[in-house]
């Protein structure tokens, strides 16, 4: 089972997110969130709430969160929109600066103990005719 999420458009550069990734991308998903979360920068707290977006999702699909059981299969920081602004230079002359943002993307697996994909059933509630849930 995999699940991916992808954070559009976050306000800061990313050569900034490009800093954490080679500590968190070799580790467990639940070993990086443990890293994430101590660390005081801001790039670390957006990168704690895209992964804790990607547990979220498997843990709503009925997938129970073991250590040795999650893997990264993609965990990359791409360019986003660039932002053209200009300032008042010498003489009043503009000056053009750059405001970048990135966009950032986690695919994760889920395997078992032995090492194959698990695949989970999803859950059908079906209505009546009277709208109560059976």
């Amino acid at each position: 089972m995999e699940t991916r999420v992808i954070l559009k458009n976050a306000r800061i550069s990313p050569k900034k997110l490009r800093f954490l990734l080679p500590a968190v991308k070799d580790l467990d998903p639940l070993e990086a969130k443990n890293v994430l979360s101590v660390d005081k920068s801001k790039s670390a707290s957006i990168l704690l709430g895209v992964l804790n977006s990607a547990l979220s999702n498997l843990s709503s699909q009925g997938v129970k969160l073991e250590k040795g059981m999650l893997k990264f299969k993609t965990f990359k920081v791409d360019e986003g929109l660039k932002l053209k602004r200009w300032r008042a230079g010498s003489r009043g002359s503009p000056r053009m600066y750059v405001r970048r943002r990135a966009h950032i993307t986690i695919e994760m697996e889920v395997k078992d103990k032995k090492g194959s994909n698990i695949k989970v059933k999803k859950k059908v509630i079906s209505k009546d005719k009277d709208g109560t849930k059976s």
